[in-house]
């Protein structure tokens, strides 16, 4: 999910650097001494009771709290000079109103997924806690192709379940464009009043041919749910000194930095940066003429304690780095180190070679590296060639140089003779979608060259680990077996890795939270209802952030137990990992085992779907939210209490894969029930709200016949 929104993407080399300390930067006078241990500054937004946005730069002429410069939130920072950007910040007793002018002589925007062309995105924290969360993206409309504006706005459960009211304004200015938002209070049920705190971040993307730049104040992923990565505001009458340039710090290996700074374009000289440790300067740069961006590296200290090291302007404390962020980074940026073998399917008894993906780059930062490689056949012994054909193994241990480990766990196939498959005469073809533009006519004689062109791509000389995984799921699929997910080659392959691991004690148990009900304590033999809630995507280390573990943490109360596990790091929901999981909750907390019932959002929707297909007897009922299923297995599921939620205007999860699931099990002779929200985007705020969802799940048996419950939707 790409800032809050993108539904599940794996990591890749660089996830580490989403892990950035980034703070603003400014050079006042410079103070006696440096207070290493500084909190991120707040910023103190003025009050403009008669400001009413159009869109001019009039309407606000001075006032506001101006951030002069924007980022680059790139992984790894070029130095090279970003498109220039620039906010604008106010409130009145109605709203908080932002003004972000953008100079770009071009825009590519997109009409659907708005965030992977030109527009602005932003987030915006408000509420005691903070987390009452908005996030509004707006494509300006100024690209000839898609000349009108387009907007998405995403909220979260702790924000209101009706549509958010916020007002956009887009045009075209002199030098590029202008977008301005207008969030009402009244959404965020607050009443704003000086001292009032709440929480933001400006992005702006852009698009132009060959490349995608993002820009940033402050830049960080995931931040819905997430007030520590927003800049924090505090409202005033007064406001806060521009913010004249920003600066960022991240660990690339144990012993190397790297720090980025830019500066506003009217803000060039004068500045002496340093990164400094305990007082000793590890880093230093004055610049003396107009740089705008600069990114260098520097050591990172040979002994550290309680002391971070501190990035300074002048003096002044603008970054920090703790040696737990750095052990953090160094840990993720282990995991995410790309591993292959340079055949995954191969012919000859000796297993193929393999080696890291970004190879330069592993030897900059990482050398010297510690890799040991176990091979394992389709029986789970361990192996040093490969004597029959079929499915094998390798699982690849990684020991960075400060002694991290992290472990790959790849599919090989053997074959039990040699393919040619560029030019072996087998045909491989693929119907292409619709909106390729094609005409049906072309594409029906030029089969031969689509069929060249998808085997080109997907075997890949066999170099494809997709490919490995395909062969190996058929080698242990049955003729019989019917062409469902449920039992093909990825199942397949995903199951056989579940009884290695398991074989070899490397199963990765899920954590979780649990609710019990507030008597669960005064009947020691009473059995209770559970509820599995699945979260989504980037929802892991903060599963309370959405769906219904947020509202139990909120004190809603329920008469079951209440668990949300927390799914493995780049992993999705695995039936493996969760029948196990079921079963080890089930053998701790007082369940009854005929009124389980599962729910999850987004990646957890898919989750529900998943887990219910693999065993429809297990559960009392199911309640996927902006999730899809596999429509050919539906049949498994008609006597399965079945209620679906999903946002019509969901631009992340197609609305129509929970609507073929509904339509494939009432086609089987099932009466599954539905609530699509015409007005909802990705968000799972109002299915967890609606009541009556509760009072359905708590009422169902598991193999008895469905029990209709006040509110529920007709099938």
């Amino acid at each position: 999910m790409r800032s809050g929104i993108i539904c599940f993407i794996l990591g890749g080399v660089l996830t580490f650097l989403a892990f950035l300390i980034i703070h603003r930067m400014n050079h006042p006078s410079a103070p006696s001494g440096i207070n290493s241990s500084a909190a991120a500054e707040t910023f103190t937004i003025p009050r403009c009771d008669d400001l009413a946005p159009t869109g001019a730069s009039e309407a606000w002429g001075s006032r506001g709290f101006r951030v002069n410069v924007l980022q680059d939130v790139s992984s790894l920072p070029s130095g090279a000079d970003g498109i220039p950007a620039r906010a604008f910040l106010a409130w009145n007793k109605d709203s908080f109103l932002v003004r972000v002018e953008v100079d770009t002589t071009q825009t590519l925007e997109q009409k659907d997924e708005l965030w992977l062309g030109d527009c602005v995105e932003l987030f915006f924290s408000a509420g005691a806690d903070l987390k009452q969360n908005s996030q509004v993206i707006v494509a300006p409309g100024i690209d000839p192709d898609h000349p009108t504006k387009h907007e998405l706005i995403i909220t979260t459960p702790g924000a209101s379940p009706k549509p958010f009211p916020v007002k956009t304004i887009a045009q075209r200015t002199a030098s590029g464009y202008v977008v301005e938002f207008v969030l009402p209070w009244s959404a965020f049920g607050v009443t704003p009043e000086v001292g009032q705190k709440c929480a933001i971040q400006v992005l702006v993307d852009h698009r132009e041919p060959g490349g995608f730049q993002q820009i940033a104040w402050y830049p960080s992923a995931e931040t819905s749910g997430h007030p520590e990565r927003t800049v924090t505001l505090v409202l005033g009458e007064n406001a806060s000194p521009s913010v004249d340039s920003l600066a960022r710090v991240m660990a690339l290996t144990p012993r190397e930095g790297q720090v980025s700074f830019t500066l506003a374009p009217d803000a060039l000289n004068g500045h002496v940066l340093t990164v400094q440790h305990k007082g000793e300067i590890l880093y230093r740069h004055e610049i003396t003429q107009g740089i705008p961006s600069l990114v260098d590296f520097f050591p990172l200290p040979r002994e550290w304690n309680s002391e971070p090291v501190v990035v300074c302007d002048n003096q002044k404390v603008l970054a920090t780095l703790t040696q737990d962020k750095v052990v953090a980074q160094i840990k993720q940026m282990g995991h995410d180190l790309i591993y292959g073998f340079g055949q995954g399917v191969f012919t000859d008894k000796e297993f193929p070679g393999g080696g890291f993906g970004q190879d330069a780059f592993v030897r900059r930062f990482f050398a010297p590296l510690k890799v040991t490689t176990k091979f394992y056949d389709a029986q789970y012994n361990e192996v040093t060639r490969a004597e029959k054909p079929g499915r094998y193994g390798a699982i690849v241990q990684i020991q960075l140089p400060d002694g991290t480990e992290t472990k790959k766990f790849i599919t090989l196939y053997r074959l039990s003779q040699k393919i040619n498959w560029r030019f072996g005469p087998f045909p491989i073809s693929a119907e292409l979608p619709p909106g390729t533009g094609l005409d049906p006519a072309v594409l029906r004689n030029q089969s031969a060259e689509i069929s060249e062109t998808i085997k080109t791509g997907f075997t890949s000389g066999g170099k494809n680990n997709d490919l490995a995984v395909l062969l190996a799921g058929l080698s242990e699929t049955k003729a019989g077996d019917p062409p469902v997910k449920r039992v093909g080659a990825e199942a397949r392959d995903i199951e056989w890795w579940y009884g290695l691991r398991q074989h070899l004690g490397l199963v990765d148990d899920y954590q979780y939270v649990i609710d019990l009900p507030a008597d669960y304590d005064a009947d020691p033999n009473k059995k209770w209802p559970l509820i599995v809630f699945l979260h989504g995507s980037g929802d892991g280390v903060q599963i309370r952030k959405n769906g219904l573990p947020r509202l139990m943490e909120m004190g809603k109360q329920l008469p079951a137990i209440v668990i949300s596990p927390e799914s493995i790091t780049h992993e999705w929901w695995q039936v493996p990992n969760l029948s196990h999981f079921l079963d080890t909750v089930s053998a701790k907390y007082r369940i009854d085992p005929d009124r389980i019932s599962v729910t999850g959002f987004s990646m957890g929707g898919f989750g529900t779907w998943t887990l219910a297909l693999a065993f429809p007897d297990r559960f009392a009922a199911i309640a996927p939210v902006s999730g899809g299923g596999d429509p050919a297995d539906a049949a498994r599921l008609v006597h399965l209490p079945t209620w679906v939620f999903h946002g019509m205007k969901d631009p992340i999860v197609p609305p129509a894969l929970a609507i073929d699931m509904i339509d494939a099990i009432r086609k089987a002779g099932g009466h599954p029930h539905s609530t699509l929200f015409p007005d909802v985007d990705h968000s799972c705020a109002k299915a967890y709200n609606t009541e009556a969802l509760y009072t359905w799940l708590l009422a169902q048996k598991r193999g008895q016949p469905e029990v209709k419950t006040p509110g529920l939707p007709t099938p």
